[in-house]
């Protein structure tokens, strides 16, 4: 809006509309939300075991580690040429509730240890 304020007058009524702008905007809304969820699992995962555990360590270690299978998750597929996509975004959905799952057990295993 502020730049259609500054165009000069039969400039300033422009609407341009393409696929390539749709495929855009659905892009970056996934790659918002993958992002998103990323952070909102990483946060509860490091909440319930900081509650369950009554360990700041055990929580920071596990928030951690969950970082750590995202970003070689993420890293497999920049080694192997792909491209983020709608279909990599789910992938890495997956993977974010594989691997805090996954290190949740890890955590409640290791603080049941006597």
């Amino acid at each position: 809006i502020a730049e259609r304020s500054r165009a000069p007058e039969g400039a300033n009524n422009f609407f341009i509309s393409s696929m390539s702008f749709w495929y855009l905007d659905s892009f970056n809304n996934i790659v918002t939300s993958a992002l998103e969820a990323i952070y909102i699992v990483v946060s509860c995962a490091a909440l319930v075991i900081l509650l369950s555990s009554r360990s700041l360590t055990l929580s920071l270690f596990s928030g951690i580690s969950i970082l750590y299978v995202l970003a070689a998750a993420t890293a497999s597929l920049a080694g192997l040429g792909w491209s983020f996509g709608i279909f990599e975004a789910t992938l890495l959905a997956i993977v974010v509730g594989l691997g805090s799952d996954f290190i949740m057990h890890f955590a409640h295993a290791y603080s049941m240890i006597p």
